[in-house]
């Protein structure tokens, strides 16, 4: 799986293309840090991570362009605010900003609820790893999550 992901990163990422990895870059144990690294390498563009609950100091100390908590980014006439975690407000929502997110957890209860704030609705984007995902936005910028 790892390896269709940076093929399908390499395929429509280009070198000067800004490459935002919204949270969970990689998951693994402490002597994993070679593999991490090698992953990292074979993605194409300035790598950006806005840090996510698994990203320790491994994945954090690679050589990004910026490592951030969230971000508030300017896409064509798009504005995005990209946070590993979904948000009910973020800055520009009533504006037409958009939030892209890395993790989205649904819970389903006994009770039937499927979300941890109930009657609540996310007007978010949750993107994951398909190019055909971030067709909206016009320009160079691509962004999407690695594997959650």
């Amino acid at each position: 799986m790892n390896a269709a992901l940076i093929a399908n990163f390499q395929a429509c990422v280009a070198h000067d293309d800004d490459l935002w990895i919204l949270g969970d870059f990689a998951f693994g144990r402490a002597d994993d840090n070679a593999q991490f690294e090698s992953w990292f390498h074979s993605l194409p563009g300035r790598k950006h991570l806005i840090i996510g609950n698994h990203d320790d100091e491994a994945v954090i100390s690679l050589p990004w362009a910026s490592t951030e908590y969230m971000a508030e980014i300017q896409d064509g006439e798009h504005s995005l605010a990209l946070c590993h975690y979904p948000m009910i407000t973020w800055n520009g929502a009533r504006r037409g900003a958009l939030q892209l997110v890395g993790q989205t957890l649904l819970y389903k209860s006994g009770d039937g609820r499927g979300s941890p704030f109930p009657r609540r609705t996310y007007p978010t984007a949750s993107v994951t790893g398909m190019p055909s995902a971030v067709y909206p936005f016009r320009t160079a910028m691509r962004t999407w999550s690695s594997a959650t």
